[in-house]
């Protein structure tokens, strides 16, 4: 998921952009590989698929919540992470 990020993000500097599709790559991981899990073992794998997409939800609030503030504040540091150079 952080390539998704990483690849958004270094093409259009922006921030929510990025995060949201990292977020949606990484759920859309986690129900495809959990949709297959389940089927392998046998299990309803649209019971387990929305039960993984539904435990996740606090982690993206999280994320929604901390990572935008995280990055402006290392943002404002400078350093190598945030140059603007290319």
């Amino acid at each position: 998921m952080g390539t998704v990020a990483a690849t958004v993000y270094g093409t259009r500097r922006r921030l929510w952009l990025a995060l949201l599709a990292a977020i949606a790559a990484g759920r859309m991981t986690a129900v495809l590989l959990t949709w297959v899990l389940a089927r392998v073992f046998l299990l309803p794998a649209r019971t387990a698929s929305l039960a993984i997409l539904i435990q996740g939800l606090p982690g993206v609030a999280l994320q929604v919540a901390v990572v935008p503030l995280v990055v402006r504040s290392l943002s404002k540091r400078g350093g190598v992470l945030f140059s603007d150079e290319r």
